[in-house]
C-alpha cells in the first residue's frame, strides 16, 4: 500500500517569475491519496540569472546586477558624486521566516572594500540612516506554493539560490496541495 521511497527531478520549475530546478524525495508514499506521506522534501534551486526577478524585493533603489557570491545574495547599483560614479553592492543573507523568503541585510561594499552591517549602524551619523536603508525585505511564497508546503530554508550554494521545502505529513490528494 506504499512506496518506500519516490526520487523526482524537475528540470524547470517556475513559481511565478522564479524559474528553477527541483528535486523531490518523499519516504513511505501512499497508494491511497488520501494518507499521508511520511516525509517530502523538495530542494529548489533558482540560478544567478534567474534570481534578478526578486530585484524588487531586495532593495528599494535601482539595481544594476544581482549576483551570488556565497552566502549572500549581492544586490548592485552605482551613484555618482561630484560626476564620478560609484559601485555599491548590499550584500543580503537568505532565510525562510515564517512562510516568507526573507532577505537580511550582512554587508555593503563600495568601490571594492566590504563593510558588515553591524559596522555601518554603528558609524555615527549613518547608523539611524543605514537602519532605515537596511531593513529586512521579504518576498511572499503562499501565492505559489500549496498550502501543504512550506519553506524551511534558504541559502547561497554554488552561484545558486537554494531553497529546502517540507511537506511531511501532507496528503498528496488532500486540500492542502489545490489550495495556495
Amino acid at each position: 500500500g506504499k512506496l518506500t521511497t519516490v526520487d523526482i527531478t524537475v528540470p524547470r520549475l517556475a513559481f511565478g517569475d522564479l524559474v528553477g530546478s527541483a528535486t523531490v524525495h518523499a519516504t513511505q508514499v501512499p497508494l491511497n491519496e488520501n494518507d499521508r506521506v511520511q516525509k517530502l522534501a523538495i530542494s529548489y534551486r533558482v540560478s544567478e540569472k534567474n534570481v534578478a526577478v526578486l530585484a524588487s524585493d531586495l532593495s528599494g533603489m535601482k539595481l544594476d546586477s544581482i549576483t551570488l557570491d556565497e552566502p549572500e545574495i549581492v544586490a548592485n547599483s552605482s551613484f555618482s558624486v561630484f560626476g564620478i560614479g560609484i559601485p555599491v553592492g548590499l550584500g543580503l543573507t537568505p532565510s525562510a521566516s515564517r512562510g516568507e523568503l526573507a532577505f537580511t541585510p550582512t554587508s555593503i561594499r563600495v568601490s571594492g572594500q566590504s563593510f558588515t552591517a553591524k559596522q555601518v549602524f554603528a558609524t555615527p551619523g549613518l547608523g539611524t540612516l543605514a537602519k532605515q536603508m537596511l531593513r529586512q525585505q521579504a518576498f511572499c511564497v503562499a501565492q505559489y506554493l500549496p498550502k501543504a508546503l512550506t519553506v524551511t530554508s534558504a541559502k547561497v550554494a554554488d552561484r545558486q539560490l537554494v531553497l529546502e521545502i517540507s511537506g511531511d505529513g501532507a496528503a498528496l490528494g488532500g486540500t492542502g496541495f489545490t489550495t495556495k
